[in-house]
């Protein structure tokens, strides 16, 4: 379960009255621009030797899941980087955007994210441990804990979170990775007192609230589980997001149960399955064969049969 969890990007708007001497240079320029991909290979075209845009371009080919060239081309920046810096050399008069004291880091992270794509797990631990002894920064430390979480090396992965917090408390993402980790670990009232800190932090995001509301309605502690607050979060979810889904029905189905309204968990359970299965149908249009009944959908219909046996779920795991 808490392998497949899955951070987080935002945009702006601008706003800009034009003459008309400047409208076409205006309308070419938003062409190149039109992706940042574009935009960083047209910077590294005019200014070849700047290696900040040249890292930038990698850690969008990461993004676009394109992690072979990300790879690629971030190796190629380590071993430069690397071996400008090996040769104790310093431009007298060096600008961060060239110097790979200041950067090396930067495609370190950017080579174990790569890595980490590709299922390269120990390499690009190696690449992020590296990091974090040259320059400590939040993002490293988290990415290191990924990393290690994805290496089944659970209580390491929290060492790592647990200095990214020290760097930057105030972090939402990293107090609900620090959360699922533990919750992973079996330590679930440590997990619900980390999940309240995230939404604390950041009171729209979803994630927190629907594992947190998960592990309240079906730890096996007896002492963790709190169906009222359960219900809450789930109920709140919707609310936030403005759309329904087959986790959200699901988790919204195991509050009611908890909370003793079974009707309504029957009801929530039926609405996750159904739509699960829409979702399935919709999936194998086009002349593709309908897929066998998955486990996702098993589960779905399990849960259901426990709850029109008017119980509560409860999760597999340690009660902690």
């Amino acid at each position: 379960h808490g392998r497949r969890r899955s951070a987080l990007l935002g945009g702006a708007l601008l706003a800009a009255v034009l003459v008309s001497g400047l409208a076409a240079a205006t309308f070419l320029r938003n062409r190149t621009y039109a992706s940042a991909e574009s935009m960083w290979r047209d910077v590294m075209r005019k200014a070849p030797h700047n290696l900040r845009q040249q890292v930038a371009l990698a850690a969008d080919l990461n993004r676009q899941g394109r992690y072979g060239e990300a790879e690629s081309m971030a190796r190629g920046l380590v071993a430069g980087m690397k071996k400008a810096l090996q040769s104790g050399k310093r431009p007298r008069h060096s600008i961060a955007a060239t110097d790979p004291h200041v950067l090396y880091p930067e495609a370190l992270q950017v080579l174990g994210l790569a890595l980490l794509g590709r299922g390269e797990i120990r390499q690009a631990t190696d690449c992020f441990r590296e990091g974090v002894q040259l320059t400590p920064t939040r993002r490293l430390y988290h990415n290191l804990g990924v990393a290690l979480m994805q290496d089944g090396r659970t209580e390491e992965a929290l060492k790592a979170i647990d200095s990214a917090i020290l760097l930057e408390a105030g972090n939402s993402a990293s107090w609900f990775f620090r959360a699922c980790l533990l919750s992973e670990a079996g330590r679930s009232r440590e997990a619900v007192l980390a999940y309240g800190k995230a939404i604390e932090l950041d009171p729209r995001s979803l994630g927190p609230r629907v594992d947190l509301a998960w592990l309240l309605a079906t730890c096996p502690d007896d002492g963790v589980r709190d169906g009222e607050r359960a219900v809450e979060l789930a109920e709140s979810i919707v609310g936030i997001s403005g759309v329904h889904s087959v986790r959200g029905f699901d988790v919204l189905a195991a509050a009611y149960a908890e909370a003793g309204k079974l009707k309504e968990a029957v009801e929530a359970a039926g609405k996750a399955l159904a739509l699960f299965r829409e979702e399935m149908t919709r999936s194998s249009a086009g002349g593709l064969a309908k897929p066998e009944k998955s486990d996702r959908e098993a589960e779905l219909d399990a849960r259901l049969a426990v709850y029109q046996n008017g119980q509560a779920y409860r999760a597999a795991g340690r009660a902690a």
